[in-house]
C-alpha cells in the first residue's frame, strides 16, 4: 500500500508540473489589437471615392512578425475610433510573404506597390499556406473590405 501510494503521489506531481509549464507557453487571445503606433490612411478608389480610416503601423521586426495573431476584433486605434486594420510598412520593395497561423478572424490582404493596390488574398483563419507577392507595404483589413486592385492608399 505504500508503494502505491508513493506511485500515485508521484505521478500527480508529475501531471501537475506538466500543467503548469504547458500553461505558462500557452499566449492568452486578445481581445484587441496591441497598443501599436497608428495612423490616419486616405483610400482613393478606382472611382474617384475618397474615404479615410485609422490602421495600426506595423514597422519593426516584432511588430511585422506576430501581426493580428491572437487578435479576435479590430477594436478601437487606441481610443482614436475604429480600426481599420494593420498597415505593414517595408523598408524595401520586395516580396512580401504573409501567412495565418495564430490569426483568430478572416482577413483581406492587400500588397501596395507605391501606394496601389496590385494583390488582393482573402486569407483563411489559421491556415498556415504561405501567400507572397511583391510590394513596399501590406494592409490587412476585416474580409468584408471593398478596397480593390487599382485602389489608392496613402498615409496622412
Amino acid at each position: 500500500m505504500g508503494t502505491r501510494l508513493k506511485i500515485l503521489t508521484a505521478f500527480a506531481v508529475v501531471l501537475l508540473l506538466i500543467i503548469i509549464i504547458t500553461h505558462s507557453y500557452l499566449k492568452p487571445y486578445n481581445t484587441q489589437l496591441p497598443k501599436e503606433k497608428v495612423t490616419a490612411v486616405n483610400f482613393e478608389y478606382a472611382n474617384g471615392t475618397l474615404s479615410k480610416a485609422n490602421v495600426y503601423l506595423a514597422e519593426n521586426q516584432l511588430q511585422q512578425e506576430t501581426g493580428l495573431m491572437y487578435v479576435n476584433s479590430m477594436g478601437d486605434c487606441n481610443g482614436l475610433g475604429d480600426c481599420y486594420g494593420m498597415l505593414f510598412v517595408f523598408s524595401n520593395y520586395s516580396e512580401q510573404c504573409f501567412w495565418m497561423d495564430n490569426t483568430l478572424m478572416p482577413l483581406k490582404q492587400f500588397w501596395i506597390t507605391g501606394n496601389v493596390i496590385t494583390f488582393v488574398y482573402n486569407a483563411t483563419p489559421y491556415s498556415t499556406n504561405t501567400i507572397c507577392h511583391p510590394g513596399n507595404s501590406v494592409l490587412e483589413a476585416d474580409i468584408n473590405s471593398s478596397l480593390r486592385i487599382g485602389d489608392k492608399i496613402s498615409i496622412i
